[in-house]
């Protein structure tokens, strides 16, 4: 595979949800288009984004909105992957300038409280996640993407929506130097 194909194709992959909505649409019945999510996915997706940020962002939502969907249509306990969902939902937030309590943090994981606690802990060790007090109430606790943790779901995300600018992947590898290395223990 070449690094160039490695890059997500957004338009192809437009293309090929709508066509995918289209048939399943059209094996269902006539239905009001907010009861079929292919139709709204593809209505999503003829926005065209006005800039690599933008649509890193709608990446994001989409990628966690899926991630959701599939529950309705598979065992959730066949996919658990609580820290990327947490990764997600904490880079939407910190774009849409919100902010996430432990316990809504908790429930976009999609586990079990005690398992995205044990997770939460693990991504703020990796210098990932950072936990804070509410200055109002000491009972909440805000969880945010520390700047390394948003700097490496941006880059990641804008490497699946613009085009390639080098020969090979190195290049996210070698930006993120002070993640990539601690990964790697």
């Amino acid at each position: 595979m070449s690094a160039s194909s490695d890059v997500l194709d957004i338009p192809r992959l437009r293309q090929v949800w709508a066509q995918l909505g289209e048939l399943i649409n059209s094996t269902e019945g006539s239905a009001r288009d907010q009861d079929q999510p292919f139709i709204r996915l593809h209505k999503a997706a003829t926005h065209q984004p006005s800039s690599g940020d933008e649509a890193a962002l709608l990446l994001a939502k989409e990628i966690y909105r899926f991630r959701r969907k599939r529950n309705e249509f598979f065992a959730s306990t066949l996919f658990a992957d609580p820290s990327w969902d947490i990764l997600l939902e904490l880079y939407v937030l910190r774009r849409e300038g919100r902010k996430a309590s432990v316990k809504s943090v908790c429930i976009a994981s999609g586990v079990p409280p005690t398992t995205a606690l044990r997770w939460i802990g693990m991504l703020v060790k990796e210098g990932l996640l950072e936990r804070n007090n509410d200055q109002v109430d000491q009972r909440v606790r805000w969880i945010t993407l520390s700047n390394t943790g948003f700097e490496a779901m941006h880059k990641l995300l804008l490497s699946g929506v613009m085009p390639a600018t080098g020969s090979s992947d190195d290049g996210f590898q070698s930006s993120l130097p002070m993640y990539a290395s601690r990964a790697a223990r």
